[in-house]
Order: structure tokens, then C-alpha cells, then sequence
């Protein structure tokens, strides 16, 4: 439709699964900019956080500072982009630290909603998780809703880190520890790169990757065992 309407350049937030369809739309002169997402197979500009350096930091926090040994990931379909990135930085903290070999990992795959994130903490819980990670806001709702409902203490029962920035995350309680996805900065580069389409009329090719931050809140505390 936005190609029917002859527009000067499209910004796309998608799921990955249409890059071909995006190509060809560039292909055909209309100037692309993926955003959060890179691109797989074709030479498409983009813009985005680095989520494997996200889940890096992430469980560098959870399992070395915390001392977490069981944790809990939730998030959606694992073919996503994001969800691979994801999983690579999962599998480079364990390459780099095989001291860990005696974590144990739980996923839970479904969707970015809050109604998921509800679902997945019931199910992590009864496996005996001392950690989850929420790989989207939504998720980290349901993840609060669920401890809230049936009384599980965040951080003295389990700890949560949610991937995404929380502009009020300050406001949660206790104050949420995130992986900042550098929002104002991917906003910045949109800026630059809108702005280099207006002026050129095209623009040949952009690959911005900003390494997120781990924003530490109260939602994390050091493991303690149970028996203890």
C-alpha cells in the first residue's frame, strides 16, 4: 500500500519473516530502513540493538554477581531475528564460561503478550526457577502480574530481568532491572537516515549496531538456597 502511494522511503518494524518482500521493495527505488531487526539473507539497510549482547549481559549478571543456577527464559517464536541473536549470546556466555556447565535453562516460546508472560512465570515457577528473563515489556507485565496474583516476592522468591527500555521503570515496584535497547539513539540514527534520503533522494546502504545496556534495578537480588 505505502508503495502504491509512491511514498520516499519506508521505515519497517517487522518480524523478518518478509525481508524478501522489503528487497524487492528497494529494489525497486523505494529507499528501506529495518529497525530493531537486522537483516538475514539481503543487503538492506538497518538499525538496531545487538540482543545477543542483551542475553550475554543479562545472565553474566544473573549466574556470575548473582548466583543464580535456574533460570527461566521467556519469549516468542525462536525463528524471529531477535530470538536468534538472542540464543547466540546465550550460547557465547557458556562458550566463554563452561565453569557454568551446572545451570539449568528453562524456555518457554509463545508470544510477546502480557497474557504469555502470565502463563510461562506459572509454569516456570513449579519447575523451580530462582530467575526469569523477559525478552519483551509485555511479557515482563505478565511475568509482575503472575508474582503479584499468587504472591511470589520479586526479588526475595524469584529475580526478573526484562529486555526492552522502560521509560517508567523507575515507578515499577521494585524498580526493574532491563537491558536498555539505546532507544534515543536508534531514534537518532532514523533521523540521520530520513535525513540523507531527503537530501540525496536514495540511500545506499546503512548498518548501525548499538550494544544495549543492563540497567540495574531492585528486581534481582543474590540467590539464596532455600535450605540455607
Amino acid at each position: 500500500m505505502m508503495a502504491e502511494r509512491n511514498v520516499d522511503a519506508i521505515i519497517a518494524y517487522s518480524t523478518g519473516r518478509n525481508e524478501e518482500l522489503l528487497y524487492d521493495l528497494q529494489n525497486s527505488g523505494i529507499p528501506i530502513l529495518l529497525v530493531d531487526r537486522r537483516p538475514r539473507e539481503y543487503n538492506i539497510s538497518a538499525v538496531y540493538a545487538d540482543k545477543g549482547y542483551g542475553m550475554y549481559e543479562a545472565l553474566e549478571y544473573l549466574i556470575r554477581d548473582l548466583e543464580h543456577h535456574e533460570i527461566g527464559i521467556i519469549t516468542a517464536d525462536p525463528g524471529l531475528p531477535t530470538n536468534e541473536d538472542r540464543e547466540r549470546g546465550l550460547k557465547k556466555f557458556f562458550k566463554d564460561h563452561p565453569e557454568y556447565d551446572n545451570v539449568h535453562l528453562f524456555r518457554e516460546h509463545g508470544t510477546f503478550t502480557r497474557e504469555f508472560g502470565y502463563e510461562a512465570t506459572g509454569r516456570l515457577m513449579v519447575k523451580g526457577v530462582s530467575a526469569v528473563i523477559a525478552c519483551s515489556q509485555k511479557i515482563c507485565a505478565g511475568v509482575f502480574e503472575y508474582c503479584k496474583q499468587v504472591g511470589v516476592r520479586i526479588p526475595e522468591d524469584v529475580s526478573v530481568i526484562s529486555f526492552g527500555t522502560f521509560t517508567l521503570a523507575s515507578l515499577i515496584e521494585p524498580t526493574l532491572t532491563y537491558i536498555g535497547d539505546r532507544n534515543k539513539d536508534v531514534a537518532l540514527t532514523m533521523i540521520e537516515w530520513v535525513s540523507q534520503v531527503v537530501r540525496n533522494g536514495n540511500y545506499h546502504g546503512m548498518n548501525k549496531v548499538f550494544l544495549p545496556r543492563l540497567i540495574i534495578g531492585a528486581s534481582c537480588e543474590k540467590h539464596r538456597d532455600v535450605h540455607e
